[in-house]
C-alpha cells in the first residue's frame, strides 16, 4: 500500500491546506516524540497543482547535509 499527498491549488485559498500541514506535522511530532518529523517522511508520492504545487517543494527541498531529509517544516516561522 503507497501513502499519497495530493495538495490542491486555487491561489490565495492555499493557504487552508498550508495551515493543515503545519497541524499534521504537529501532531506527527507529538505522536512520535519525534521534533525532527517530517511530514514527507510519511508519504510515498507527494503531488500538487498551483500554490499545491509549491507547497509540495517546500515540502520536499532537501537538506544540505542530508539530502534524504526534507530542509523545511511547514509551520518554520
Amino acid at each position: 500500500m503507497k501513502n499519497i499527498l495530493a495538495l490542491d491549488g486555487g491561489g490565495i485559498r492555499g493557504i487552508i491546506p498550508a495551515m493543515v500541514l503545519v497541524a499534521l506535522e504537529e501532531k506527527l511530532q507529538k505522536q512520535t516524540m519525534d521534533p525532527n518529523a517530517r511530514i514527507a517522511s510519511y508519504f510515498d508520492f507527494i503531488a500538487g497543482t498551483s500554490s499545491g504545487g509549491i507547497l509540495t517543494s517546500i515540502l520536499l527541498y532537501p537538506e544540505e547535509g542530508n539530502p534524504s531529509h526534507p530542509k523545511f517544516l511547514p509551520g518554520m516561522r
